[in-house]
């Protein structure tokens, strides 16, 4: 038995070598890319529950803290704490109390009023981590909430008893101040 090889052996057998690394490569690649599509499927799709404040000035000024959903699906709250009682910045009840449980759907909002008088006793920030699930996974966000920001760009309106004309005069600043 002759176990030399041939020119044209040695060209088929680099030629497997070859065909069989490119098929590696290829499932590695392949792996790879499902893998990233899958981080990006869910990047676009996931729930992105975040705590942030706004204002309003029509006849009076109100403070707001809102709990919403940008993401593209609903998800659970599992977990909601924050770093300062909320319930002394309110007017009455504790903000947020019953959350915990509570299904989000997309672009559903939560929305707080909370007493301007009282900010003046309340730190400048606090700081919120908020968990949520959807059936797939869950989900943690560290918020700082900057009671300064907001408050501190407050701009002042006449504010005349009876005159609702004026009242809606302001709302409709208010709707195109917030939209420049």
């Amino acid at each position: 038995m002759n176990l030399q090889l041939d020119i044209s052996d040695w060209i088929n057998v680099a030629a497997v070598i070859v065909a069989l690394f490119v098929g590696v490569i290829s499932i590695i690649i392949a792996l790879f890319t499902l893998r990233q599509n899958s981080k990006m499927i869910e990047e676009s799709t996931r729930p992105y529950i975040a705590l942030y404040s706004d204002y309003t000035y029509f006849q009076n000024a109100q403070y707001y803290v809102i709990l919403k959903n940008f993401g593209n699906t609903g998800a659970v709250i599992t977990k909601f704490e924050s770093s300062y009682d909320l319930g002394k910045l309110v007017y009455f009840g504790k903000p947020f109390e019953h959350i915990v449980g509570t299904f989000v759907a997309p672009n559903q909002s939560f929305k707080v009023v909370l007493s301007l008088a009282s900010f003046q006793n309340a730190p400048k920030s606090i700081d919120f981590e908020i968990e949520y699930k959807t059936s797939c996974k869950t989900y943690v966000e560290s918020i700082t909430l900057n009671i300064n920001a907001t408050t501190e760009i407050l701009l002042s309106r006449a504010n005349t008893k009876d005159k609702e004309l004026q009242i809606i005069s302001y709302a409709l600043q208010d709707l195109c101040e917030k939209h420049m």
